[in-house]
């Protein structure tokens, strides 16, 4: 016989011929089963004995409720089917899969292994492990929180911060990873990351001063002394060397047994007899250029017996250089002062060399009378005040009667200037 020429259930149409058989055709074989017969495996035709299934009366697909019984079938009735919100139960239009309900796709035929998925932000709601935000050019991604999710954490504001941890979460710093801020006029000692350096004052252990002439003073910039060349006889002069002064002879010394005035004493027919006030203590200020070895000390004056006087060389800081105490004749006598610190070597400056009487001793001085108390300019009236009285009280009585420290009222005090020259109230003779 021919061949029909394509696939499938062949009829014969006239000798050796065949055609591809239609549904028509195969219904025609079957064409004595008739009412709600059926056909049987053995191409018969037969009746059912229950008669089969009740209709349901309506049309659409249906779905076995109980014995020989039928409904029609609603979209609940297939947990992989589900319609769509313009859809309609009986036409189901647009229907979908609903993935949920098959469990995961198990009832789902060639599935794919893996899907592409739709593309999606990285800190979208479609992470269930993610706080919901937008990506911002140097921000940071950190799980954090209690309950930590994936956040995005700001950058921080200062150039060459950075993300730390503060021993909860991760946090931006306020200030760069080197510190913030600078020392002014000082030095770095150490930089401290999000804070300000420590700051310290140059100081002298700083600085390492090697046996070198690096950085020494000279005619054309600032600098450090030159190394000292242990000579006395030496000076820095104004060329940044070390040289001995043109005519130098040193210090001069004053011989022993020299008698030294300390000012202008004016000439001897000046002299009077003076009573200055008990307890008060009287100096003259006056600047000795050279210096002075003292090892005894003489005073024109007397007192009530066996009343002590006392005399005192005090710097211009009020520092006690000399002292010494006596107890005075009545009378007029000249009163050597020999104890105390005696001798001692007076380096050239401004001292104040004073006086006093204690109490109840009614002293008397031989004293120049003169209008002016300037011991350095005498033609100026009142200029300054290097004659003058001290209110600081002396301390002690008879043999422990002293003049003390700023007893010239070098720092504190009051001075009431005297308007005489003063040789014969003040200490006068050196070395007599």
């Amino acid at each position: 016989m021919a061949d029909p020429g394509s696939n499938g259930v062949m009829k014969r149409t006239a000798p050796n011929t065949t055609a591809i058989a239609s549904a028509a055709d195969i219904v025609s074989l079957f064409s004595s089963c008739s009412g709600t017969q059926y056909l049987g495996v053995d191409g018969s035709c037969h009746t059912s004995a229950s008669g089969g299934m009740a209709d349901p009366g309506s049309n659409g697909i249906l779905k076995r409720t109980a014995l020989n019984t039928t409904g029609i079938a609603v979209a609940g009735d297939f947990p992989t089917l589900n319609q769509s919100t313009t859809g309609t139960a009986s036409g189901l239009t647009n229907a979908y899969i609903d993935w949920s309900a098959v469990s995961g796709g198990a009832f789902i035929q060639n599935k794919p292994a893996t899907f592409a998925p739709t593309a999606h932000n990285l800190l979208s709601a479609s992470h269930g492990d993610t706080t919901a935000a937008s990506a911002v050019r140097g921000d940071g991604l950190f799980a954090m929180g209690s309950t930590p999710t994936w956040q995005r954490l700001a950058h921080p504001a200062a150039t060459g911060g950075y993300f730390k941890w503060n021993g909860t979460d991760i946090v931006a710093s306020t200030g760069a990873a080197a510190g913030t801020g600078t020392c002014t006029n000082q030095v770095v000692t150490a930089t401290n990351a999000d804070a300000a350096p420590t700051c310290a004052a140059v100081t002298e252990a700083m600085q390492t001063l090697a046996d070198n002439t690096t950085g020494n003073v000279s005619t054309t910039s600032h600098g450090y002394a030159p190394k000292a060349p242990n000579d006395a006889t030496k000076y820095l002069d104004g060329t940044g060397a070390y040289s001995v002064p043109a005519g130098s002879g040193g210090a001069a010394t004053f011989p022993s047994g020299m008698v030294y005035f300390p000012g202008n004493a004016g000439p001897p027919s000046t002299y009077v007899n003076s009573s200055p006030t008990d307890a008060t203590i009287y100096c003259t200020d006056f600047y000795d250029p050279y210096s002075i070895t003292v090892s005894s000390l003489v005073t024109l004056g007397g007192a009530s017996s066996n009343k002590y006087a006392a005399i005192a060389v005090l710097d211009s800081s009020g520092n006690v250089l000399v002292y010494a105490n006596l107890s005075e004749p009545s009378g007029s006598n000249a009163n050597k002062f020999t104890g105390g610190n005696l001798p001692v070597t007076l380096s050239p400056g401004l001292h104040s060399w004073c006086h006093a009487f204690e109490t109840g001793a009614s002293g008397s001085h031989w004293k120049g009378s003169a209008s002016y108390a300037n011991w350095l300019n005498i033609a100026v009236t009142g200029a300054s005040k290097h004659n003058y009285s001290c209110s600081v009280a002396p301390t002690g009585s008879g043999a422990t009667f002293a003049i003390p420290a700023n007893g010239n009222c070098a720092t504190s005090g009051t001075r009431t200037a005297i308007s005489v020259l003063n040789p014969g109230w003040v200490t006068v003779l050196v070395n007599p």
